[in-house]
């Protein structure tokens, strides 16, 4: 008896223990997060409209990844981290929005800590003076490692990027000067009889600019306007009197400063400039004001971020006229700046 039961058990028992050593086996379940790879490209140092290259300079990064109006995640890369290559994790579902605010200053990282929303990046904005001295003007010699060296603030962004499982995932992020140069060109008229000198004790005074901006083009707050800056040089130099070249060779660079990005309102807000102490050996003049754009059809009273604004002036002598012309060019050229 015994026999038989043992001869009809063993197969039950031999079905269960088969059963039993197979383990389902389900397939991963996808990852939440991925890696992403940061790349930020600005200007370089073959742009022709770089007046030095702490205008090219960026020291740090700060990245937010948006999906819609919510921020999914949120990382600040210093000189170190963007050497090393710039990499976050990111979440797999949706159409990212990847916004980078460049060279922030101390005084902003606990606003920028708490943005939250696209909106909320667009109402931050940033103060020229905590850039560098508003009262000097920049120069060729205001190079990275001296002690006239400077930042200035950047910023980029990319639409509906799609972050993918398998990657790999590499998002390349155009950035952008968040503020517009204007260089002032002076010389003097032919029929000058005496040399005319711009000396540290010579100002340009410019008023009604704003001194505050945003770093995301077209934010929705309006900069609400500076204080009058009265902008001197360290150097003295002397004007060369207008000749009959085209190209222009015969103005000289006197003095240049930034301007965030901002529009008037009327023709009569725009910037006020005024050339004040220049000396006409031993005699020293004063100038009457000119305005951004007199004299310029159709100028749309607007100062653009990333662009130059080149003002040529003549300077009369006998009727103390400043005869200004403004030429407005890009200053866009974009080059890989970090990354791996």
């Amino acid at each position: 008896m015994t026999t038989k039961l043992i001869r009809y058990a063993w197969p039950l028992m031999l079905v269960l223990a088969l059963s039993c050593s197979k383990k389902t086996v389900l397939p991963p379940s996808p990852p939440d997060e991925v890696p992403v790879t940061i790349r930020t490209l600005a200007g370089a140092g073959d742009d022709e409209q770089l007046l030095n290259a702490s205008e090219a300079v960026v020291k740090s990064v700060r990245v937010y990844i948006f999906d819609g109006n919510k921020l999914d995640r949120m990382q600040f890369f210093g000189e170190d981290a963007i050497a090393k290559g710039m990499r976050m994790q990111a979440k797999v579902k949706g159409h990212k929005t990847f916004c980078a605010v460049v060279n922030e200053p101390a005084a902003l990282t606990g606003t920028l800590e708490n943005v939250t929303t696209p909106a909320g990046l667009q109402a931050v904005l940033f103060s020229l003076a905590d850039y560098m001295d508003l009262n000097r003007s920049v120069s060729t010699l205001d190079q990275p490692g001296t002690a006239g060296a400077y930042m200035l603030p950047l910023y980029g962004e990319s639409n509906e990027v799609t972050i993918t499982e398998d990657g790999p995932n590499d998002v390349a992020l155009d950035i952008y000067r968040a503020v517009a140069r204007v260089d002032l060109y002076l010389r003097t008229e032919a029929s000058a009889y005496v040399n005319c000198d711009v000396t540290p004790s010579s100002t340009l005074t410019a008023e009604r600019g704003a001194d505050m901006g945003c770093f995301v083009p077209d934010g929705e707050v309006t900069p609400p306007p500076g204080a009058v800056r009265t902008i001197t040089r360290t150097s003295p130099l002397r004007l060369s009197p207008a000749t009959d070249v085209t190209d222009k060779s015969d103005y000289k660079l006197v003095y240049s400063y930034y301007l965030p990005a901002q529009r008037f309102a009327r023709a009569e807000d725009r910037i006020r400039m005024t050339l004040t102490e220049l000396d006409w050996e031993g005699d020293t003049a004063s100038y009457p004001s000119f305005s951004l754009g007199d004299g310029v059809v159709g100028y749309d009273n607007t100062i653009r971020r990333n662009s130059i604004y080149k003002l040529y002036c003549t300077l009369s002598q006998i009727t103390f006229r400043v005869d200004a012309t403004l030429h407005v060019e890009d200053w866009d050229v974009i080059h890989q700046h970090s990354g791996i």
